[in-house]
């Protein structure tokens, strides 16, 4: 290699060393500047914080530079100088709407807020039948608070977007915003016409846009738009739905069941949407309107796959109603248990019918005081095909039945199979709970202690707090 071709790369070497340090110092006392920026911003200094964010706007032309000293001069009140300075932007990036948006804020701020509107008219006008931009301008009014304009906007929309998402959650919001609750209502409404999928949203959001027990106008401007939509098209089963969903918001249970035993008959649920809300009645107490629930569904017989759960489930209600109530006959539970009873004799034993068989076991040993016949039957339910966590259910059930029979370390030993078991199960912690409750009564205090310190540490929360 000669000594020419060593000299031009050392230059070369050096040049680029050069290059690269300066790019270094440069980009560092850029990264300087914009600290001392940002730092006189945030202090309110915005006339030393105007020089800095200026000299980094005119050194890369970058948005967040150009914003920041936007501000700095609208904060100063230099308006002149920030009309010019916008007015630039536009005619370089005359696509952005932001910086239009800037210039509005200009106008407005010196009370010329007809040239303000002409810009926002402007730019609905110029609008295509593309969605995201589209929304892109409503949103900006409507964080503006210029709910006019984003109305006008989102209506636009509607018109070059026939087909389609209509903006409905948008405008429902803007309703809401300018208290105009119809409006509101018919645009969340709207979306379910777009998409059925949409039904939960809906609830979704008109459970906080209306105070059920309070808002008595919204609630009937609601109902009364339902029924419209229903009388129009009796076939669709989702308006009918909604009105359901309206009387369970209101706990008016009776106006759900009856509106669900219209939808059931028209759309041939063969009672699966009764038997749904006279579950819903029974968590809530209503126990008549759950009554005539699933009284609605046994009346369908065999045919309704939800027949067995309907009786079992209508003789739970007659059993709360009786149990819950500040006094009760003898005789009121006797009546109770031969519901049971005659039940179990029509449906026959099987696991479509264990609920059943429990409830009933549960009568005998805890209610009736006749732990005999609750031992024989859940002897009985043992032969029954069954799944192990069901089996083990019905162990921990009459592990319950020994212990008011007396019969603890019978008891001890069925709760000791299932907590092995079922060690890591919710099923297998109670299980462990109740065997742990066993020694301490029996005055096994070492015992019973241990037990409960590995329940404290146990994934149940609810076993390990009663363990505590």
């Amino acid at each position: 290699m000669d000594w020419k071709s060593l000299k031009y790369k050392a230059v070369v070497f050096m040049l680029m060393f050069f290059i690269g340090t300066s790019q270094e110092i440069y980009a560092q006392s850029q990264s300087n500047e914009a600290k001392l920026a940002n730092h006189y911003f945030n202090k309110g200094e915005f006339d030393k914080a105007e020089v800095y964010y200026g000299k980094l706007y005119k050194q890369n032309k970058s948005k967040p530079f150009f914003e920041k000293y936007f501000d700095c001069l609208i904060f100063q009140q230099k308006f002149e100088e920030a009309e010019k300075l916008v007015n630039k932007q536009i005619k370089k990036d005359p696509f952005d709407i932001t910086y239009k948006f800037k210039l509005a804020e200009v106008y407005e701020k010196t009370e010329r807020l007809n040239l303000a509107n002409i810009i926002y008219q402007d730019l609905i006008l110029e609008l295509t039948p593309i969605q995201n931009r589209i929304q892109t301008l409503g949103k900006i009014f409507v964080a503006k608070g210029n709910y006019d304009f984003a109305l006008q906007t989102y209506l636009k929309g509607k018109k070059l977007i026939r087909n389609g998402y209509q903006f409905n959650l948008e405008l429902a919001e803007i309703y809401s915003m300018k208290s105009l609750p119809r409006e509101m209502i018919v645009e969340y409404l709207n979306l379910i016409d777009y998409s059925y999928s949409y039904v939960r949203t809906v609830q979704s959001y008109l459970s906080r846009s209306i105070d059920f027990e309070e808002d008595f106008e919204n609630v009937k401007i609601l109902k009364e738009e339902l029924l419209i939509r229903i009388q129009k098209d009796p076939s669709s089963k989702y308006y009918s739905e909604m009105l359901i969903w309206l009387y369970l918001q209101k706990e008016e249970f009776s106006g759900a069941v009856i509106h669900a035993k219209a939808l059931d008959r028209r759309a041939g649920f063969k009672g699966r949407k009764v038997y749904e809300i006279g579950n819903i009645c029974m968590t809530n107490k209503s126990y008549s309107n759950a009554r005539k629930a699933f009284k609605y569904v046994i009346e369908f017989g065999y045919k309704s796959p939800y027949y067995t759960m309907a009786v079992q489930k209508n003789l739970e209600v007659s059993f709360l109603e009786v149990t819950q109530k500040g006094s009760f006959s003898d005789s009121e539970l006797n009546q109770v248990s031969l519901d049971f009873e005659s039940a179990l004799n029509d449906l026959g034993k099987s696991n479509e019918t264990l609920k059943i068989i429990e409830q009933l076991v549960r009568i005998y040993a805890f209610h009736t005081n006749e732990p005999k016949k609750a031992e024989e039957l859940i002897l009985e339910a043992f032969s029954l095909q069954m799944s192990a966590l069901e089996k083990a259910n019905l162990k921990v059930l009459l592990g319950d039945i020994y212990i008011v029979d007396n019969k603890i370390w019978d008891a001890s030993l069925l709760y000791m199979q299932v907590a092995k078991e079922f060690s890591e199960e919710p099923i297998g912690h109670e299980a462990k709970f109740k065997n742990a409750k066993v020694f301490y009564y029996d005055g096994e205090f070492d015992y019973a202690k241990a037990q409960l310190d590995v329940l404290k540490a146990s994934t149940s929360k609810l076993i390990a707090n009663d363990a505590m």
